[in-house]
């Protein structure tokens, strides 16, 4: 049964400002071309081809060229890894909606009818209009028009909530376990240079998260690493590096007061209320929020003067680019880069695997 608590989370549209893969391609003449090697392409050594006599093997490409391979690697790897996932979850669900189905003797399509699809109520014009006001912003057409599309949305939302409890209600009586087979993916060396974290200092597994603090999909994965922080109390570490956008004005404001916080030991409770008030991040809420955590307010003031939190801001970015960062959320767990944000079961799964290479683990 795939229902919204099946659906797939774009791998390509879940980031601020991400970039296409694929920016260009090299022109090659026929008269290069050669019959195709049959050699794996999954190792260094692979042999792409000869000139003069001389063998050429993937090793010997350019280093650029070797990171972009790396790239299309993880992306399809992940991609795949999501793939099973998702049809892992839909099989699980039809499994538990026929064993629930056939205790009471009923067919599927039966149970589904009585415990969600006759459940789902009709919105009342209040309710419609009250929709209405809270997005008439994104919709910008008159209420009358937009009607009938708001009733489609809410009953599908009304729905999708009931098929979500449904199901959840099955599966705490079922124990689901995971044992998706996770690839060797590509890694990347993460910098030392010093960065507010959370967790064990020695942690098994570090997550390392580049995130602008005004991208709404920084928000969202926000609330999936705090998920992760309590899961994993003293398997990971969360370290948080800055990564502002230059088309979102109050993203570095926001990361200097964050490093004016971190000066005070108040990064993470400063790092919360940014995330969960998006909507306010002017100067005065940065002071706000500032006196709420009971910090040194002229020491707050002096450190956004100083110079040394735009100091930290730009190394994190200069870091960003070098990693070939390109938008927000990017995150890393042990160097490798999640493509897109995961959904939370699935980046379970790569730590669970990644605790198990550990020596003495797993």
């Amino acid at each position: 049964m795939k229902s919204a608590f099946l659906l797939l989370i774009s791998l390509g549209l879940t980031a601020c400002n991400f970039s296409g893969l694929f920016n260009s391609s090299p022109q090659v003449s026929p008269k290069t071309l050669t019959q195709p090697s049959t050699a794996s392409l999954s190792t260094p050594s692979a042999l792409l081809g000869s000139v003069g006599g001389v063998s050429i093997t993937q090793e010997d490409l350019d280093t650029e060229t070797k990171k972009e391979i790396d790239a299309i690697n993880n992306q399809w790897a992940q991609k795949k890894l999501h793939l099973l996932w998702a049809g892992f979850e839909d099989a699980v669900n039809d499994r538990l909606i026929q064993q629930k189905a056939g205790a009471e003797g009923l067919s599927p399509e039966l149970l589904v009818k009585r415990e969600i699809l006759e459940k789902v109520k009709k919105p009342t014009t209040e309710e419609l209009k009250s929709f209405y006001k809270t997005n008439a912003h994104i919709i910008q057409v008159n209420f009358e028009t937009a009607r009938p599309h708001i009733e489609r949305e809410v009953l599908k939302q009304r729905r999708s909530e009931l098929e979500m409890a449904f199901l959840a209600g099955l599966r705490a009586q079922n124990n689901v376990e995971y044992q998706l087979p996770v690839p060797e993916l590509p890694r990347q060396t993460m910098p030392k240079a010093p960065a507010p974290f959370t967790g064990p200092k020695n942690a098994q597994v570090v997550l390392v998260e580049f995130g602008d603090f005004e991208c709404p999909y920084c928000a969202q994965a926000h609330r999936v690493v705090k998920e992760l922080r309590e899961l994993y109390p003293d398997e990971l570490r969360v370290e948080y590096r800055h990564f502002p956008l230059e088309q979102h004005t109050r993203a570095t404001p926001a990361a200097l007061a964050s490093q004016c916080a971190n000066e005070q030991g108040m990064f993470w409770k400063y790092h919360d209320y940014l995330y969960e008030n998006p909507q306010a991040l002017s100067d005065e809420n940065f002071t706000q929020y500032a006196k709420k955590l009971k910090l040194n307010l002229d020491q707050f003031q002096i450190c956004l003067k100083s110079g040394r939190a735009a100091a930290a801001v730009k190394r994190d970015t200069d870091i960003a680019r070098k990693l070939g960062v390109d938008g927000t959320p990017s995150i890393y767990i042990n160097g490798i880069k999640l493509i897109g944000l995961l959904p939370l079961p699935l980046i379970r799964v790569i730590i669970d695997h990644e605790l198990k290479q550990q020596p003495g683990r797993g």
